[in-house]
């Protein structure tokens, strides 16, 4: 009596956060949504005016290891 009084309770509880959590879960979402749209901390994008063109020069991590690799030979296909 007892094991089936505990699934019952166990099924009453995943089916009320269940039915729960649809109803609170697009609040929810739209709640962090607004928030990390005020947050201009988390833009880390920086406004240029329109028109500019700047280019930064990124260099390669391994450009040593790629250099020095070897020589470089055509394939020939075998029929």
């Amino acid at each position: 009596m007892g094991l089936i009084r505990f699934i019952i309770i166990i099924a009453i509880a995943y089916y009320s956060f269940k039915f729960i959590g649809r109803i609170l879960a697009p609040f929810a979402l739209k709640y962090f949504v607004n928030k990390l749209n005020q947050n201009p901390d988390n833009q880390h994008v920086e406004q240029k005016p329109e028109g500019e063109v700047t280019i930064e020069y990124i260099p390669e991590k391994n450009s040593k290891l790629s250099q020095d690799i070897g020589e470089y030979t055509d394939y020939d296909e075998i029929k």
